[in-house]
């Protein structure tokens, strides 16, 4: 019998420990192309936090750019081609990578995910 590996995203692992029972099957389902219910929609509050999210984005990289720091702007798609670039702006020593998409054998995601930011937080250097 073969096992097949399918890598865990944190937005997975967020919905799960939100609920266990709803939210980790939903996003298992829909992976597998399983899912036949149907979501909640999304409130117009999620929507407006969501554009709001991203006003914010694109303001403070405008503003970083401008005060001289090095960005790279990827998709942030997940893709093979995504984790090379990300992997080559950090060889590149770019000060920020906005949609960084980084991948191992366990999980997969975006550098500002909640799950890689719970992660990556005792890896930071003590210096600025």
């Amino acid at each position: 019998m073969a096992i097949s590996m399918r890598l865990i995203t944190p937005s997975q692992l967020s919905l799960f420990s939100i609920s266990p029972v709803i939210g980790a099957w939903w996003e298992e389902l829909e992976a597998r192309k399983l899912f036949e219910g149907s979501k909640p929609a999304v409130s117009e509050l999620d929507q407006q936090l969501f554009a709001d999210g991203l006003r914010h984005e694109h303001v403070l990289l405008e503003k970083l750019e401008k005060e001289g720091h090095r960005i790279a702007r990827l998709p942030g798609k997940q893709t093979e081609a995504d984790y090379a670039a990300t992997r080559e702006a950090m060889a590149q020593g770019v000060e920020f990578i906005h949609q960084a998409s980084l991948c191992n054998a366990e999980m997969r995601g975006s550098a500002g995910d909640k799950g890689f930011r719970e992660q990556l937080a005792p890896l930071k250097s003590p210096h600025p």
